[in-house]
């Protein structure tokens, strides 16, 4: 098994990484930024604990289970560059920032700082505190192409900062934020740093040792292939210091004396349920394994490929808009087409088989308020996507566009 890292385009055989994911042949999925295609071994894994507990019932099923779930730790544990007792599993990454971002003991006052394209659920979460106990929340300065002014930043991180919250890839906007370069300015006492990586972890490189984050979350189902209700968090060891044990109770985060006396659990462990889809781990697991064998630094430069592509044909549409900087760090690309609904456009190219994202302002409410924009069209390859697949979708899109253009000229 390669390192989380390891792997380059010489060396990754692109052709055997897409024969093994069985999706692309009834579909050209370009969405991988909501939900990747998984590959076989992946359904395999799920299909077959499911037909185990069928079998045998889920106790035993779960018992069988323990070597492959403890796998599944070591796995996140090496793609993430940390200890297995500093991974946490939860149903979604939105429960896993809430319920880790709720653990903390925040005292009255102070600030908040957040990246313009924080997720709107963890907003949410924020906001929620935040009237409770009196907190100002600041959005961080960005430059004009909307990454994270560091220099700016620092001159923010003052005492009374209790939380530094950023997203490492929004979900309607694809530059990569410089999450290790933050991760190195000097932190206030008791700031723990937050790195929401549903669009970054298994796109690029992202370990808590780099970013010397404290919390890293991340769901299965995007970049990292693996099933829905699956997610994953890293925790750093002064974030299980710091983090209290979550508001909600669970049998999963607690050991029992002897007297029958609850004590939280010392690992990350203490967040999670004691009640979990265990095929759907297992599945997580083989997704992990997947990624790792391939190697990360391969899988990404795979999909840089391809989206400089989409880039260049992209170019050649007529009426549209890309988002990204062309010189720019981006996990995927968004655009706009000139005077078409972008619900228009997804809903007629899944008419042809092809499947993107339009991505709404609920999602990330500042970063499409700094741009003027209540929604964009996301486009988001894989590895796993054929460059002659990228060229039948420019070719859709625009006789989608071209088509809409002939009726609109009929109707005026």
């Amino acid at each position: 098994m390669n390192g989380p890292t390891q792997g380059s385009p010489a060396s990754f055989d692109a052709g055997a990484y897409r024969s093994r994911t069985p999706g692309v042949a009834s579909l050209l999925h370009l969405n991988a930024g909501s939900a990747a295609l998984p590959a076989a071994d992946v359904v395999a894994t799920v299909r077959a604990h499911l037909d185990l507990e069928a079998k045998i019932g889920l106790q035993a099923a779960l018992t069988k289970a323990q070597e492959g779930l403890a796998t599944t730790r070591q796995c996140a544990a090496t793609l993430l560059d940390c200890r297995p007792d500093q991974i946490a599993f939860g149903s979604t990454c939105a429960q896993l920032w809430s319920l880790l971002f709720s653990s903390q003991r925040f005292a009255k006052g102070g600030r908040i700082l957040v990246s313009r394209g924080e997720w709107g659920g963890n907003l949410l979460a924020i906001q929620v505190m935040g009237r409770e106990l009196g907190f100002d929340i600041e959005t961080i300065p960005t430059d004009a192409t909307g990454k994270i002014n560091l220099e700016r930043l620092t001159t923010r991180l003052a005492p009374d900062v209790r939380l530094l919250a950023v997203t490492a890839v929004s979900s309607v906007y694809g530059l990569r934020q410089p999450v290790a370069e933050i991760g190195a300015l000097e932190r206030p006492p008791g700031c723990l740093y937050f790195i929401d990586a549903a669009q970054a972890l298994g796109r690029f490189p992202l370990s808590l040792r780099d970013t010397r984050a404290d919390v890293i979350t991340a769901p299965a189902r995007k970049w990292l292939r693996g099933p829905r209700g699956q997610a994953v968090a890293a925790l750093s060891s002064a974030a299980l210091l710091r983090l209290t044990s979550p508001p909600l109770m669970d049998l999963g985060g607690f050991v029992w004396s002897d007297a029958g006396e609850p004590t939280p659990r010392g690992d990350a462990g203490r967040f999670e349920g004691h009640e979990f889809s265990v095929a759907g781990r297992l599945g997580f697991g083989a997704a992990l394994g997947e990624l790792l064998d391939a190697g990360q630094g391969a899988v990404t430069a795979t999909i840089n490929e391809r989206l400089r592509q989409l880039r260049s044909d992209l170019a050649t549409c007529e009426g549209v808009t890309v988002h990204e900087p062309a010189n720019g760090d981006a996990a995927f690309l968004t655009f706009t087409c000139n005077g078409v609904p972008s619900s228009e456009v997804v809903f007629a190219l899944a008419e042809d088989g092809i499947a993107i994202a339009s991505q709404e302002r609920i999602y990330a409410p500042q970063e499409l308020d700094a741009r003027g924009l209540q929604n964009v069209l996301r486009v988001s390859p894989h590895a796993y996507t054929h460059t002659d697949e990228i060229a039948r979708f420019i070719e859709v899109l625009g006789r989608v566009l071209s088509d809409r253009c002939r009726d609109d000229r009929k109707d005026g």
